[in-house]
């Protein structure tokens, strides 16, 4: 606790012979300077303490001054008073030792003392937070005793540091918004009569595989905010038989399944672009390295080998005829499959409403750019502020921008856990080593607060530095008094019978 010096100017009257009658005459007594002025909390217990200078206390030789330390509340309804310290006249202070009561009182003889040190403790009370110190004033001859205006000393306060949350907005990486494209792919297993091209509707399982292609690109022609671009189809055939035969069949079973497309939508030529692969080798050799099967490794190192696929396949075919048989009746089928993609571009969205309402319904049609640009309308530090930059965060986990808002909405709610997961996908910017610092802060960690503070400071963050004079200021937390100003502590002279 660093103890300060203070002085009041105090006007007393003096007091005449003893207990004589006279007029009434005002005097001035001269400055009472208290120094290192401290109160401290220990708990359940508050000590004050100060050094007194009573060099300059000349009550008299019939009078004396009492001063007793008083802790009161704010609007001063309640109040602590401690031990008080009497500087006595001789006459006074003789007939207080003849009477014994030097010994059980804090007196002393005026003009023979000259700094009294006092400690004094009493019991905390609630209000300690906010209690005003004054020095309450006595001067009493043998008859009388008239209570002076009080000398404020000051105002306890515990200091409370309270980091402030960066209110940066998320930056735009476009600032003019723009069209999305985005594509919708999947995976169809139509089944075409052995060594065939011709596709039949109604064939085996043909009806659902067919609805999925056309439910997919239904979804999004049939929403107002989409536009289809173009359809990719690519077909593909399993490695069993020839090689020419299966880029045959792969070539004319690709044809055929877009040109029914083309004619279910009457889509102009050329909307639907096709590709094909003879064989899929990709896919087996992805079956075979994520299963257990015997011979799994010589199997992959057929596949990965430099042979041409028929005899890549009748290799495997001869050295591993039983694991051959098992892929044969149920790899290869799922080998033979057409995948689509269906690209489309997304409308603009200017409206933040609109866009707050979609990343609630249809977060996939939003841009990183949008959401943005919906965060910058709302007012920082509002519910619905930290509530967008949460949700912003959820659909685009990878903007450090929005995990670094989200990190700041549960700051702002008191969940550090969460914070601190939010932060892990922030980055190590300036103002993610600023947030980090906050958390720190926040759970009254200073030492660690201040050493981020300082390394925000360092990177630019415009709010470090003012971070840091608080935290200087807040200290140890730990209470403290502020001291009045000694100029504006002159206290009214009294008129006091001689």
């Amino acid at each position: 606790m660093k103890k300060t010096a203070f002085t009041a100017l105090m006007s007393v009257a003096a007091i005449g012979s003893l207990c004589l009658p006279v007029a009434a005459k005002t005097y001035r007594a001269p400055e009472i300077r208290f120094e290192n002025v401290a109160v401290e909390q220990h708990d359940d217990e508050v000590s004050v303490s100060m050094s007194i200078d009573a060099a300059t206390l000349r009550p008299g030789r019939n009078r004396e001054y009492t001063l007793t330390p008083v802790l009161y509340n704010a609007d001063r309804t309640d109040s602590v008073c401690f031990e008080p310290v009497t500087v006595a006249g001789r006459n006074l202070y003789i007939l207080h030792e003849r009477q014994g009561d030097i010994n059980m009182l804090r007196i002393y003889r005026a003009g023979r003392v000259g700094n009294i040190d006092i400690t004094r403790r009493g019991t905390t009370p609630q209000w300690i937070d906010s209690a005003r110190l004054d020095v309450a004033v006595d001067v009493r001859n043998c008859c009388d005793m008239i209570r002076l205006p009080n000398v404020p000393v000051g105002t306890c306060e515990i200091p409370v540091f309270r980091p402030v949350i960066d209110p940066g907005e998320p930056e735009l990486r476009n600032k003019d918004l723009v069209p999305k494209t985005r594509e919708i792919t999947g995976r169809a297993y139509i089944n075409f009569p052995v060594n065939r091209t011709e596709l039949y509707p109604d064939y085996m399982n043909n009806p659902a595989e067919l609805r999925k292609i056309i439910a997919t690109i239904d979804s999004v022609r049939n929403d107002k905010d989409l536009t289809v671009d173009s359809i990719f189809i690519k077909g593909y055939a399993s490695p069993e038989g020839s090689y020419a035969n299966n880029e045959r069949l792969a070539r004319g079973r690709t044809a055929t399944l877009k040109d029914y497309v083309e004619n279910m939508y009457a889509f102009p030529h050329g909307f639907i672009r096709t590709a094909y692969d003879p064989e899929d080798w990709g896919g087996l050799r992805e079956w075979v390295e994520a299963s257990n099967m015997p011979a799994r490794n010589e199997i992959l190192a057929i596949i990965d080998s430099d042979l041409a696929p028929d005899p890549k396949n009748t290799a495997i075919q001869r050295r591993f005829p039983r694991e051959y048989a098992m892929l044969l009746a149920t790899v290869y089928p799922e080998l033979r499959h057409s995948d689509y993609s269906i690209y489309f571009t997304i409308r603009t969205f200017t409206n933040p409403e609109e866009i707050i309402r979609l990343t609630r319904t249809a977060p996939g049609k939003l841009s990183e750019d949008e959401v943005a640009f919906a965060i910058s309308t709302l007012v920082p530090g509002t519910p619905q502020y930290y509530d967008l930059y949460e949700t912003a965060a959820r659909i685009f986990p990878a903007n450090q921008d929005f995990c670094l808002g989200a990190a700041n909405a549960a700051i702002a709610r008191g969940d550090y856990r969460g914070a601190e997961m939010y932060l892990d996908r922030a980055g190590h910017s300036a103002r993610a080593v600023y947030t980090r610092a906050v958390i720190a802060a926040m759970q009254h960690d200073y030492l660690t607060a201040r050493s981020l503070y300082e390394q925000a400071e360092r990177m630019g963050s415009p709010y470090a530095a003012e971070a840091l004079r608080k935290l200087a200021e807040a200290g140890d937390g730990k209470l403290r008094i502020v001291l009045q100003n000694p100029a504006d502590q002159k206290i009214e002279t009294e008129n006091v019978s001689e």
